[in-house]
């Protein structure tokens, strides 16, 4: 199955290109499998990190939260529990 790809330039400190050429070298593997390996986990880290804020965002803009009085009840009982 053909995989369909782009070029991508990125601007970046000397040292992470040496980095990423050193490592390359160590796996032999290219360095563009390993910035695109990277980008992806990246992504794959950060988005769902995004998505969940703007959704608690959206719950506070709405009035879905907790007041504080249940959330400092809620943080008690989850520290109670932790011990």
């Amino acid at each position: 199955m053909k995989t369909l790809t782009e070029t991508l330039n990125i601007r970046t400190d000397i040292k992470v290109k040496k980095s990423v050429a050193s490592y390359a070298k160590k796996l032999n593997i290219s360095r563009s499998k390993i910035v695109n390996d990277a980008l992806s986990d990246y992504i794959n880290f950060k988005l769902p990190q995004i998505l969940d804020l703007k959704l608690a965002i959206e719950e506070v803009n709405s009035g879905i939260y907790f007041e504080d009085v249940e959330a400092d009840l809620l943080f008690r009982k989850l520290l109670k529990s932790a011990r």
